[in-house]
């Protein structure tokens, strides 16, 4: 494997630093932690030939090691003020829930663990829900977060809500499932004002950059501790994805009455940045300070069979069953299809029906809304970026194809699906957003529907035709094609297959190896953190 020039480059400086004869020693040692950090690491297994020179003055403050681990002392000091943060949050009085509240949980929530998560949301200072696809987190958090904004004795103003997910995307999502749960509000008797209110919060919905008032030219954010959120409560859907950084800068935003609720799937793929923190609280949340402020969501609310079916697969490779997630594969259930590995003229023959129905569908469309809708009923999903089997692979084809289809019928696309690369707060677009462009417009899903932005405008993009799993994350395709590198790969893992899996709401169509499956399954991608530790009272 090539090294990577920035572990490189790194050791090189750090090796300079330190006596000739701890020089190899300490150049593997940040080689490796500087890899280990790029995916994701906060320390390390130290080597025992790298004792001797940890141990040398010249490295002091830069790398630290104690009880056979190695980290980075910055790393550390983030993943002990995080703790120390949430650990204040969970040990805040709770709010009392008066009788109104509850009554309005107990007429919308009769699953005892959906009922217990509403609660948390309007009693905890802290509350954590995590549950897979169809487990009812939105159906749960609904009619919490009314109950939360129904006006009691001792309050002098309507409570401050505030909505967001790491992505624009999970946000407008997040803002859909809230506003499409207020007529069932409606007819339970929940006041018009509280609707109303919960109407606003959920229009307002945004990333967490947003909310936190993220200033690109200056790499920080508007809101801390002198000037926290204008809130009383917090809300953040997807919060598998939130990493160390953005972890911090949020806790400490948030002012002294304020709360946090946390929604997710723990196991998910954590985001791409440092950390696993919201896994890692689900994991803490068994015992010590943060028992009781965790919602494990269990029961499958997905009545139809395919859903069922995708359901089965997805446990199954959640649980490690790597014999189940095959068979499941074998029988080729409604909602699961095993396409097989590259090269195989069966699989390639489904391979391009799939496909075939999904451009045809994009070709067809007449106006921006329709492109946008036909856009996201289906999804190439890669485990990687390059290759045959990654996203650039997968890209050159589907343009391809695109373009042989629309020779033959005689029509042409209206746009090619774009994947925004950067932040343009200007434009109103974010990393991960998605649309569909030509040379000369570009449309994007919005509230009062498809908006347009000049293509000479946008900010950086790349085709997307096929998105990495990671980036799919926060969103839900009808169809989705799962495609992994047909040999063992480090980088595929189970929650990398679980996440792709459940990004599937009717079809999961797999194109890999049997090999590829069970590796994938085989390798736990947990990441080596401190954050549950130093949260049970351990050194961290």
């Amino acid at each position: 494997m090539t090294p990577d020039p920035l572990a490189a480059a790194f050791a090189d400086w750090l090796a300079a630093r330190v006596a000739a004869e701890h020089r190899p020693a300490m150049t593997a040692c940040a080689t490796n932690l500087v890899e280990a950090r790029q995916a994701g690491h906060t320390w390390i297994a130290a080597d025992s030939a790298w004792i001797p020179a940890l141990s040398d003055p010249g490295c002091a403050g830069l790398v630290a090691s104690r009880d056979g681990r190695c980290w980075f002392p910055a790393l550390a000091a983030a993943e002990a003020a995080l703790a120390e943060r949430i650990a204040g949050l969970a040990s805040r009085p709770p709010r009392l829930v008066y009788s109104d509240q509850r009554r309005l949980i107990d007429r919308r929530l009769s699953d005892p663990h959906q009922h217990q998560a509403a609660l948390l949301t309007c009693s905890r200072q802290l509350a954590l829900i995590t549950g897979g696809p169809g487990r009812g987190k939105t159906t749960s958090l609904v009619p919490a977060l009314a109950a939360f904004l129904l006006p009691n004795v001792l309050t002098t103003r309507p409570p401050r809500l505030r909505l967001a997910a790491p992505t624009g995307k999970a946000a407008r999502r997040l803002r859909d499932a809230v506003l499409n749960g207020l007529a069932a509000l409606a007819e339970t008797g929940v006041p018009p004002a509280v609707l109303s209110d919960l109407r606003v919060a959920a229009e307002g919905a945004t990333t967490v950059h947003r909310l936190l008032g993220y200033r690109p030219d200056e790499d920080r954010f508007a809101r801390n501790a002198a000037q926290p959120i204008a809130a009383d409560l917090v809300v953040v859907d997807e919060a598998t994805m939130l990493d160390l950084p953005i972890g911090l800068a949020l806790t400490a935003a948030l002012g002294p009455d304020c709360g946090l609720v946390l929604v997710g799937d723990a196991d998910q793929l954590p985001g791409v940045g440092c950390g696993a923190l919201f896994a890692d609280l689900v994991t803490a949340a068994t015992a010590g300070p943060l028992a009781g402020h965790c919602a494990v969501l269990h029961r499958d609310f997905r009545t139809q069979s395919a859903s069922r079916n995708l359901r089965a697969l997805a446990e199954a490779v959640r649980q490690g069953d790597a014999a189940q997630a095959i068979d499941l594969l074998r029988q080729g259930t409604h909602g699961v299809a095993w396409l097989g590995s590259a090269g195989d003229p069966l699989a390639e023959v489904a391979t391009q029906q799939l496909l075939d129905t999904w451009l045809k569908r994009l070709l067809a469309a007449n106006n921006p809304g329709e492109a946008l809708a036909a856009l996201d009923q289906a999804r190439v999903l890669c485990a990687l970026r390059d290759g045959p089997s990654g996203v650039s692979g997968w890209n050159r084809r589907l343009a391809k194809d695109a373009q042989a289809i629309a020779v033959t019928s005689g029509q042409t696309f209206l746009g090619r699906p774009i994947l925004v690369t950067a932040n343009d707060p200007a434009l109103d677009l974010a990393n991960g957003d998605t649309g569909v462009s030509n040379a000369e417009d570009a449309w994007f899903a919005s509230a009062s529907g498809p908006r347009r932005i000049a293509s000479s405008r946008l900010p950086a993009h790349s085709d997307a035709w096929a998105l990495t799993i990671h980036k799919s994350q926060g969103s839900e395709y009808p169809t989705v094609l799962v495609a992994l590198p047909d040999l063992p790969h480090p980088l595929v893992s189970r929650p990398l297959l679980y996440t792709a899996l459940t990004r599937a709401s009717s079809l999961a169509a797999l194109r890999a190896s049997p090999k590829a499956i069970v590796a994938a399954i085989g390798r736990s991608g947990r990441r080596q953190t401190t954050l549950a530790e130093r949260l049970a009272g351990g050194p961290g």
